[in-house]
């Protein structure tokens, strides 16, 4: 066979991803042989070829291409279109113990939505997961330095969570306003996986003091947290109290309080909060 060809013919040629269509471009030969039945089959066997190369290309296509690369996480993502969840919805996320009964093993979190942006959620705990001080000493303390986000985002975060499920926790950049009403210094801006609401956030979050209302599991009852005539209790915020030796907190009643309680109540729920990857 001495046919000429053009530079760049060939048997198979490709080009993927170029405004989403697919262009494939094949060039069939003349098949000439002496033995007629070795041709035949040496046709069949080319096409064949061309046809399997069909169905990887098909795959490759479907599978998804962004100009020759694929985004390494999104084995880790769920779409927006796929989830769609909504502002007060509830869904369930990670483990942690709940019954009071270690034996039977960790119950699955239930999570509030707060606000869906920009391909993540906002969730809280549905329930107050365990009772905890805010800071392990009586000292003058802002959200950076307390006990309580050193252990949401060490002890907490590898006790809830799979490696999977952490990867879809977004770290964020945290403003730590200061108690407008008291002066309280905020103080600096944190990096964090897992934190609280502030006293804005708990006002704006909520429509309404009843939607602000929170029971404890068993566990944290267990742990020592305060439940009132109602089954209500009240929950930790990260903004300073009346004094940065205290933190604001949510009475049982909602109501969100500026003065709150000394960062040594052991009492208080923790509800944590984080910024969930869709």
């Amino acid at each position: 066979m001495n046919e000429e060809r053009d530079k760049g013919d060939g048997p198979f040629r490709s080009e993927l991803c170029r405004g989403n269509r697919l262009f494939f471009h094949t060039w069939i030969g003349s098949v000439r042989m002496a033995d007629g039945v070795s041709g035949l089959i040496l046709k069949k066997v080319y096409q064949t070829y061309i046809f399997l190369l069909w169905i990887i290309l098909a795959g490759t296509m479907i599978c998804g291409c962004n100009n020759g690369s694929q985004d390494p996480s999104a084995g880790n993502r769920i779409s927006e279109d796929a989830v769609q969840l909504k502002v007060g919805e509830t869904l369930s996320f990670g483990s942690y113990e709940q019954d009071n009964d270690p034996g039977n093993g960790a119950e699955p979190i239930e999570w509030q939505v707060l606000s869906v942006e920009n391909g993540r959620a906002l969730l809280i705990s549905k329930f107050g997961l365990d009772a905890k001080v805010y800071n392990n000493t009586y000292i003058n303390v802002t959200w950076l330095r307390s006990t309580l986000r050193s252990w949401l985002n060490g002890e907490f975060y590898d006790t809830a969570f799979s490696a999977s499920e952490k990867a879809r926790i977004a770290e964020v950049k945290i403003n730590n306003q200061g108690n407008q009403f008291s002066r309280a210094m905020g103080g600096f801006p944190t990096k964090d996986r897992i934190f609280l609401l502030s006293f804005d956030e708990a006002n704006s979050y909520f429509s309404d003091d009843d939607a602000r209302q929170c029971e404890a599991t068993e566990y944290a009852k267990a742990k020592g947290a305060y439940v009132d005539e109602n089954g209500k209790s009240w929950w930790w915020l990260r903004t300073p109290g009346s004094k940065n030796s205290s933190a604001a907190i949510v009475l049982s009643v909602g109501y969100v309080s500026n003065v709150g309680h000394v960062v040594l109540d052991p009492s208080d729920l923790v509800r944590p909060v984080f910024w969930l990857n869709l």
